[in-house]
Parts: structure tokens; sequence; C-alpha cells
């Protein structure tokens, strides 16, 4: 598997859209605890900051193969101010 942690997040990501368990398991080991961390930080609760990261997994799981959608806030203006 150290071969998959050297691999960028844009790589692995690719790779887990294409089916790799262990790109997932490579981007879970990077950002777990600091999920975790950040978390139990804010909540002050051990046991409701684990399932906050399991939300945040299972969110990024379904949403992987969904495209990228960006906007910007004055995209659809047309009384710009500037």
């Amino acid at each position: 598997m150290a071969a998959v942690e050297a691999e960028s997040d844009q790589a692995l990501l690719d790779s887990y859209r294409n089916g790799s368990v262990k790109a997932f398991e490579s981007i879970y080991s990077r950002y777990a605890q600091m999920v975790l961390t950040y978390s139990a930080g804010i909540l002050m609760d051990p046991e409701r900051a684990e399932e906050v990261l399991q939300e945040t997994f299972i969110s990024f799981a379904r949403r992987a193969n969904a495209p990228l959608q960006t906007t910007s806030i004055c995209e659809n203006r047309k009384d710009h101010a500037w």
C-alpha cells in the first residue's frame, strides 16, 4: 500500500472512482484522524465525533462519482455593482 500512500489526493480520487478500495482506504488513512480531532474539538463529545467521522466518509463515498459543481456568487446576476 506504500505506492498508493504516495499518490496525490486527485490520483487517489480517480482510482477510487475506478473502483479501487485501496484508494479509499488511503484517503481514509490520510484524513480520518484530522476529521475526528476537529469534530471532537468542536463537539466536545467523542461519540458524536465518531458519528461525524462516519458520516463524512459515507458522504464522500456517495459523492465521489458526482460531477463537481462550481458556481460563482455573481454568475447569474446581471446587476453587478462593479
